[in-house]
């Protein structure tokens, strides 16, 4: 099968577009919710200390672009008493500060301290979302179909 970055059919063309765009609008969407989370966590985060449930336990381990990842399930004692717990993952010196005995703290949004509950420092950028966002952008442009030509009447 063969795929063309810049197919010549019209209709091709036309769909690539649209799928395009609508790649863009999400990614537009989503970095405008990471930029909202983001906002939220600057203005009225609330900052816990993190416990262990039984020890150090991992429940998994995945490698990424910045090494080794380790899922934790960690836990902290929100503002009003409340325990909650959230799995995170850890890179490999969070996990031996963990090990030597030591602190790490959590921000969590205390309208939402279960879902929002994240390590102290590990924010998430919006800008690689709209990075791909104008890479779409300009694809799509590069996409839009040549205007049909018509021969002209001429008038007798």
């Amino acid at each position: 099968m063969y795929f063309s970055l810049f197919p010549k059919s019209r209709v091709l063309r036309l769909l690539y577009m649209a799928a395009a765009l609508l790649a863009v609008g999400g990614l537009v969407g989503e970095a405008w919710g990471i930029f909202r989370a983001e906002r939220a966590f600057a203005n009225h985060a609330s900052v816990a200390d993190v416990f262990l449930f039984n020890g150090y336990r991992e429940t998994g381990s995945v490698t990424g672009d910045n090494g080794q990842h380790k899922s934790v399930k960690l836990g902290f004692h929100t503002s009003e008493g409340d325990t909650v717990t959230v799995s995170q993952d850890l890179g490999d010196d969070e996990v031996a500060t963990l090990k030597a005995g030591g602190t790490l703290h959590v921000q969590y949004l205390p309208e939402h301290p279960q879902a929002s509950g994240r390590l102290d420092g590990h924010s998430k950028p919006a800008w690689p979302g709209m990075i791909w966002a104008g890479v779409l952008g300009v694809y799509a442009l590069l996409l839009k179909p040549q205007g049909v030509s018509r021969p002209s009447r001429q008038r007798a």
